[in-house]
């Protein structure tokens, strides 16, 4: 997709799973000619690195306790 103008690539990996060979590169490709490359464990990791790579203020998502 695109985000503001920036392309932007979000891979999931699951537990121990990683990037392929093929994958290394098309990061790395990706990345050379201006995209924004993300790899996502959890949504939270997800969230927390695109409002910190976009320089998004997001709320405090409040804790009920």
């Amino acid at each position: 997709g695109i985000y503001n103008g920036v392309p932007l690539a979000i891979e999931i990996k699951l537990g121990k799973d990683k990037q392929s060979k093929d994958q290394i590169e098309y990061q790395k490709e990706f990345e050379r000619v201006g995209g924004y490359y993300l790899i996502a464990k959890t949504f939270a990791q997800f969230y927390e690195d695109f409002n910190n790579r976009f320089k998004i203020s997001s709320p405090e998502i409040p804790v009920q306790g």
